[in-house]
């Protein structure tokens, strides 16, 4: 069944992880890292899954996926301060993990809340909340 609410916020989403590895990328090449090579060829799902039961299990692998990313994050920025590189850290803290964890809020905002509607009627609960999502 087809969720164009839910496949608005997705793209959306997706857009803005793609500004974010960008500016990533744009970082690195500012740091001297001209050519970078780590990034796979094949740049597929990591769970490799394409079809969901349900709207509240696409928002559950999302939520699973944000605080997967939150962490590495966190790593990240406890490495290059160990490293004392404060400006990665610092850059990586002012720059993203503010919005990372507003994001990840927000997104498990949209879940809790998808899943108290769909405990009495869970075809109209996901209508009503795909469409308001479209509005969004």
């Amino acid at each position: 069944m087809q969720r164009p609410g839910l496949a608005k916020f997705f793209f959306g989403s997706a857009s803005e992880e793609r500004q974010h590895a960008l500016a990533m990328l744009d970082y690195l090449r500012m740091r001297g890292f001209e050519k970078v090579t780590f990034l796979p060829k094949n740049l597929s799902p990591l769970t490799k899954k394409y079809n969901w039961d349900s709207p509240l299990d696409a928002l559950s692998q999302a939520v699973d996926m944000e605080k997967q990313v939150t962490q590495r994050i966190k790593r990240i920025i406890d490495y290059c301060s160990a490293a004392e590189d404060h400006h990665v850290a610092d850059w990586l803290t002012a720059d993203f993990m503010e919005e990372q964890l507003r994001g990840q809020r927000a997104l498990v905002g949209h879940f809790n809340t998808l899943l108290g509607l769909t405990k009495k009627q869970p075809d109209m609960a996901n209508w009503i909340f795909d469409n308001k999502l479209k509005a969004l």
